[in-house]
Parts: structure tokens; sequence; C-alpha cells
């Protein structure tokens, strides 16, 4: 009986979860990776290209393009949700470190996050960092695993 119970009430909370497409829900992934987590890159290229619309465009574009090749590029069943995630996880750190400190993260930087000490991280793990991370990964991967991702049948 309980399990007849969970069953329909699972059933009832399904129909309130949102369907997203595997295209839409990776060019939607590609675009918040975008705006959202490249803002000092997109301010300095602005002031970079100032001089340029046509090439800021051209940049937008061609950065859009290569997002929305990574993220349809794993639009498959069972591995979309894991890897999208991490994109945004990656991308999360990377524009709190870029934001905060101004660096630019390469494979140096990469090397060195893991032969950071204990001491070193702690230092690091600050209630900025805390409230990037709930904004910028919590909530959109929140969203991301509860809604239901259709898959169109391949050819």
């Amino acid at each position: 009986m309980k399990h007849m119970a969970a069953a329909t009430l699972r059933a009832q909370l399904n129909r309130f979860r949102p369907q997203l497409g595997d295209l839409v829900t990776s060019i939607v992934v590609a675009v918040y990776l975008l705006l959202f987590l490249n803002v000092t890159f997109w301010s300095k290229a602005g002031l970079y290209l100032k001089n340029d619309p046509s090439a800021y465009a051209a940049l937008w574009v061609a950065i859009f393009a290569l997002f929305a090749i990574g993220t349809v590029a794993v639009s498959i069943k069972y591995i979309i949700k894991p890897v999208l995630i991490l994109y945004i996880a990656v991308a999360t750190a990377a524009a709190w470190f870029t934001d905060t400190y101004g660096v630019f993260v390469d494979t140096d930087m990469v090397r060195n996050a893991f032969e950071t000490t204990k001491a070193e991280t702690q230092d690091l793990l600050t209630p900025g960092l805390i409230k990037h991370f709930a904004l910028y990964f919590f909530l959109p991967t929140a969203f991301l695993t509860w809604i239901r991702i259709v898959h169109q049948p391949f050819g």
C-alpha cells in the first residue's frame, strides 16, 4: 500500500516537472556559461574592442558557437546532466577566481589547485565563494537536475 501511495505521489509531482529537449537544454547551458560566468572576459573584450563593434559581435558569435558545440556534443542520454553540471562547476570556480583575484585559469593554475595545502584551501573558502557557488552553481544545477530532458531519436 505504501509503495502504491509513493508511486502516485511521484506521478503527481512529475506532472509539474518541466520538459526540455536535449538540444534546447544544451543551448540554454551554453548561453548561461557565456553570459553569466564570463562577465570579466566580456567586459575586458568590450574595452579592448570598443572601436570595432563588428569584431566584438564576431567574437560573441564565435565563442557562442564553441560553447554550443561543447554542450551539444555531450547531449547524450545518461551523460548530459553530469557533464553539463561539471561544465557549470568548472566555469563557476573559474569565474570566481577570475572576478575576485584577477587570475587567468590555465593548466598551471589547475595544477596548483591540486597541490594546494589544507591551510591554503581554508584561506580560499570565504563567505563570498560560498555565495557565488550558491547563486551560480547550486541554483542552475538544481534546475538542471529537476527538469526532464527529452532526447530526440538519432537518425
